[in-house]
């Protein structure tokens, strides 16, 4: 074995992030998508819960692939990372984060 010391190495490959981008990028792509998934969570959590349905993470991205004409529908990733649509989801969602299930008895209790 080597006791030679080991090189430090940078890395060449830079992901840039949406805050990096360039104006017109935001503007032409960005922003579009991002108000796309803000339309489509709005319709699909106002349609589930029309019909008397669970407004979950799931069926919020199942119903919008029903109600998308292209038929592609918004992502669990894109709802969460989208701040205006992840507000509106959590303002309607079944699911109520102050309670858990206690450990396999199906019982809820507080969380604290």
């Amino acid at each position: 074995m080597s006791t030679a010391k080991m090189k430090n190495v940078t890395s060449l490959s830079k992901s840039a992030t949406a805050s990096d981008a360039p104006t017109w990028l935001k503007e032409k792509v960005y922003g579009p998508k991002r108000q796309r998934t803000v339309q489509l969570v709005k319709l699909s959590v106002d349609t589930l819960r029309q019909g008397g349905n669970r407004v979950s993470l799931a069926s919020v991205t199942t119903k919008s692939k029903d109600l998308d004409p292209e038929g592609r529908g918004v992502s669990e990733s894109a709802l969460l990372n989208n701040d205006e649509a992840h507000t509106y989801y959590k303002q309607h969602r079944t699911w109520n984060s102050a309670y858990r299930k206690s450990s396999g008895k199906g019982q809820k209790t507080c969380a604290s």
